[in-house]
């Protein structure tokens, strides 16, 4: 009898005999969607945060963190368009079966995605600022802390670094999130002394400048406070400053401006602007090089704020896909996400939490352009 034969035998024999066999467990894929804008006026933070996540999402496959299950990517464009989020996120909760969704990138978005997520019970982790994605219901969540987070921190370096004293606000004033960023930085400059010159409102598909540049001009700020998405609020600066402006004039802006396309767009007529971010590129913890050093091995190119809030937001949702036990479905993963407490990430001071109302803290970088550079405030 051959090795193969007697082994066969054994086993049949042992089925017989009544013993029982342990059953085989197959490796799981999980499903999650990325529902990231990779095209239109939002690609500059989808395109990055869907980079990130897919690299957090090679790495937790690559080292097993969920044993021998494993992450499945689902990568569905909205292509900035809030309908087609919409559309979207009805396919990947009921066709695709994702265990959880991934975005959407706006704030605008998020807020209209939100309800639909509660509606199809899934899981959706947004980029979104605007605080609306949480009240719509306990299956939506966001990875941006609130604007009192990151706007307190920029305004506290303007009123006591660069010492504010006639300010101007600019904001999109289509965008609950831009609205938000503005109406906390006012407040506290307000309060810390400084006068509140002007507060001005556009559109986030505005691109003439030029009557703004005037009043700007006229109203003779000290500070410029701007609430944009990066390729807008660039052109926003180069023509205040083409229609009279003042280079003397200090520059601050959001998150959202934290890109190579404020930087490469406005040139030097950006230099010295201040902004407060999620991430700070230059932070020295190993969490932070070993991401860099990931990132452009991968990529080619240094991670931006974006990047990390993406990297961040994949690592999240494998602790909650891990912490739910075995055989995960979207309302144990829903839950585990409301436990985060202390994770180590790359954002802020190093740690995330969710509150109890599921407002992620997780601390603000105060960062400025520096020679065609995003790099830490002094």
């Amino acid at each position: 009898m051959t090795s193969t034969t007697w082994r066969i035998a054994a086993a049949l024999s042992a089925i017989a005999a009544g013993a029982t066999l342990s059953p085989v467990v197959k490796a799981a894929e999980y499903p999650v969607a990325i529902l990231h804008a990779q095209t239109g006026a939002l690609a500059f933070v989808g395109v990055p945060a869907a980079q990130g996540i897919r690299l957090a999402a090679e790495q937790i496959n690559a080292t097993h963190y969920l044993g021998d299950n494993t992450i499945r990517l689902i990568m569905a464009d909205y292509a900035s368009d809030k309908a087609q989020a919409i559309t979207l996120i009805g396919r990947l909760a009921k066709q695709d079966d994702a265990l959880l969704v991934l975005g959407p990138t706006g704030s605008i978005e998020g807020a209209a995605l939100a309800p639909v997520a509660n509606e199809l019970r899934v899981p959706m982790f947004s980029t979104a600022i605007t605080a609306e994605v949480l009240k719509a219901g306990p299956w939506s969540f966001k990875i941006t802390a609130a604007a009192d987070g990151l706007m307190n921190a920029l305004a506290r370096y303007a009123s006591e670094k660069v010492r504010c004293k006639r300010v101007v606000t600019v904001f999109n004033r289509d965008n609950d999130g831009h609205i938000n960023n503005a109406r906390v930085f006012r407040d506290y400059v307000r309060g810390h002394g400084a006068e509140i010159v002007g507060e001005e409102g556009n559109l986030g598909t505005d691109s003439d400048f030029t009557a703004l540049a005037t009043k700007v001009s006229y109203l003779a700020p000290d500070c410029l406070f701007i609430s944009s998405n990066g390729a807008q609020g660039a052109n926003i600066v180069v023509q205040l400053k083409q229609g009279g402006m003042s280079d003397q004039v200090r520059l601050f802006g959001v998150a959202s401006m934290a890109t190579r396309e404020y930087i490469e767009s406005g040139g030097k007529a950006v230099e010295g602007t201040f902004m407060a971010t999620d991430y700070n590129p230059a932070g020295t913890s190993s969490r932070n090089r070993e991401f860099i050093e990931a990132y452009r091995k991968r990529f080619g190119t240094t991670p931006d704020n974006w990047a990390a809030v993406g990297y961040t937001t994949m690592q999240l949702a494998a602790l909650a896909i891990r912490d739910a036990g075995p055989g995960p479905d979207r309302d144990k993963v829903r839950q585990a996400l409301t436990t985060l407490k202390d994770i180590p990430v790359v954002l802020g001071n190093g740690q995330f939490s969710l509150d109890a109302d599921r407002y992620p803290i997780y601390g603000a970088s105060v960062l400025v352009v520096h020679g065609g550079q995003i790099e830490a405030a002094n």
